[in-house]
Order: C-alpha cells, then structure tokens, then sequence
C-alpha cells in the first residue's frame, strides 16, 4: 500500500461542536477536516455547499456571492459532512436520520443509503465511487459506487472514530480517540484489512490530510500539534507546533500549502506553512471565529467555516491574502462542513 497524489479539491469533514439541536444534546467536537484523492471529474466544482448543522440543510453559494442559489433540505437530519462523485452526485451523512442521502448533480433527491448506518459523521467517496460512512458504532460500512449495496463493514481498530480519509488508491484511515489518546489506523487498499496502527504523537486526533508525497497528517487537538509520517511509516518524522492551538482541520491548496484550523479559542486563527515547512507563513485571524472546515475554492481561495451555534459564518481570503473577500452569513446558521460541488 503506498500513499500519495496530489489533492487539488479539499473536501472537508466533519467538525462536530458543542451546542444543542434539535431540543437535544449537542454532538461533542469530534472531527476536523480531512482532505480527499482528487478524483476525475466530469462537473466544475464551482459552487460551495455548506453543511449547517442547525439549519438542518445543505446551502450553496455562487461564486462571490452571499445569497444562496437553492438550499437542500429533503430527507435531511443534522447533517454532519459531505462528499461528492465523479459525475456531481452529493452525498449526506444525516446523524439523526442515521442515513446517507444521495442528491443528483448536487440538487434533487434521488435515494438514501440507511442500511448498517449509524449516527454516521463522515461520508467519503473513493476514486472507484465506492462511498465509505463512518459511523459511531465503531465502524466503517463500504457501499458499491452508485448503489445501496453494502461491500464491507470494518470494526477492526475503529473505536471512537473523529474522522476517515480515503487515499487515491482506495486505502482507508480512520483517526481514533481510544485508546487514549487516540490512534490512527490504516487498512489495506483491496482488502480493508487494518495494517498499520499510528500510536507515536497522537493525541485526540481530529483531522487528516494527505499531501502530494503521500505524507499523513494528524491534527492532534490535545497537543497542539501537526504530526507527519512519511508513507507506511509509524514514525513521526516531523511535528508543527509553532502558531497551532487546538487544531480542527487541514487542508492543503494546489500550491502545496498547509493551511490549519486552530478552533475552541478565544484567539482562533487560522495558520499556512509553505510546503515542507513547520514555521508559521501566515496568520489569519481576520473574520475568524471557531473555524471548524476549511475548502480551497477552484480560484484558489480560502473558504472558512465559523461555527457558532445559530449565528456561524463563512469567510473568504483571497491567495496569499489575510483580509475577508467575502463573508457568508445569509441561510448560514451552524456551519460545520464546506465543499466545492456543481
């Protein structure tokens, strides 16, 4: 197994906050963002989709504007990711309706996968369109692409997952928070079967990333730090601290950058790191407040999901830029999860 490609198209995952919805308890702060293989498309991932957690909807957004072209709200319930096929379909986790809703080109319904889901928080979408939910019964269910067929269910290693990744060449992580202080476990391209079990500076892991080398990284929110390991190694071959606080997501722009999400503080910022680099190039703090998901659009600029319940917001930086372009709080109430999607 071999990790690598280059991830020009961030999809973020989901970032759980405290805060009630729907009359009930709120969902803890589970998992940061976790970018995804780039995979062929056949749409323009022009628009950006926002999963509002409260709303209990999906909105999206033309570029530079701050009015909704449509909002997605069938079959929907406490939504808590996204992802998107090759040919534009989108796909919902829906953690109260324990279900994965499928809408045809990103806008009408066309059918649930319910079945082996559970309170899911993370959908993803391989390069082969198999879809893969993480749910929190501690497992991973795998779904043959554009089917409700359920391939596989994975419980080995899975234990309080935050997060999933899936590579370029259909491998599966899953960032655990047991045993404590968490673990990320890696599975076998084909057979699903775990291989590697990262132990070594996680601590809380609540987001993952891949860059262009196939290097892994970890958000470890109770260290404050961004550990690295270089493909199928367990080691840490390097640890970014420097300007990270309580990291909720990552993600990477066409360029290499590293761009981190420093959320639950009172001073919440979001960092860049040139490629390779573990020193601070840029701070962000400009419009930012709790950052949960982050999404490159395809211009190249940085869209923020600000959390707070009832009154979130997102913002946008043009390239190499720290001040607001754009910022989002028409239709946006618990933003949790960005995507660029047709």
């Amino acid at each position: 197994m071999k990790r690598g490609a280059a991830f020009a198209i961030a999809s973020l995952a989901f970032a759980a906050c405290a805060g009630p919805s729907g009359g009930g308890a709120g969902l803890p702060r589970l998992g940061g963002m976790a970018a995804r293989a780039a995979l062929p498309l056949s749409f323009t991932p022009k628009n950006l989709y926002v999963v509002d957690r409260d709303e209990g909807a999906i909105a999206v957004y033309a570029p530079g504007t701050s009015d909704p072209l449509r909002e997605i709200s069938a079959y929907i319930h406490m939504p808590t990711s996204l992802a998107f096929d090759s040919s534009g379909d989108l796909y919902v986790s829906n953690y109260n309706g324990s279900s994965v809703t499928v809408y045809a080109d990103g806008s009408g319904f066309s059918r649930a996968i319910d079945q082996g889901v559970s309170y899911p928080l993370r959908v993803a979408v391989a390069k082969s369109g198999n879809v893969f939910v993480g749910n929190t019964n501690d497992t991973v269910t795998i779904y043959k692409a554009g089917t409700n067929t359920l391939l596989q269910t994975v419980t080995d290693g899975v234990d309080e997952a935050t997060t999933i990744l899936v590579g370029p060449t259909g491998e599966l992580y899953v960032a655990n928070l047991l045993p404590s202080p968490g673990t990320v476990t890696v599975y076998d391209s084909s057979t699903k079967k775990l291989v590697e079990t990262i132990e070594a500076g996680i601590s809380k892991p609540l987001a993952l990333a891949l860059d262009s080398k196939g290097n892994l990284y970890v958000a470890n929110a109770q260290a404050g730090t961004v550990t690295v390991y270089a493909s199928n190694s367990t080691k840490v071959s390097r640890t970014i601290s420097d300007g990270v606080i309580s990291p909720d997501a990552l993600t990477f722009d066409a360029t290499g950058k590293l761009y981190v999400a420093n959320a639950g503080t009172s001073s919440s910022t979001v960092t860049e790191y040139a490629p390779g680099s573990s020193k601070v190039a840029r701070t962000i703090s400009a419009g930012i407040a709790n950052p949960v998901s982050l999404a490159i659009g395809p211009s190249g600029f940085l869209n923020v999901a600000n959390y707070s319940y009832y009154s979130g917001s997102v913002t946008e930086y043009a390239p190499n830029s720290s001040k607001v372009a754009r910022t989002i709080t028409n239709y946006i109430y618990g933003p949790v999860w960005l995507g660029f999607g047709p």
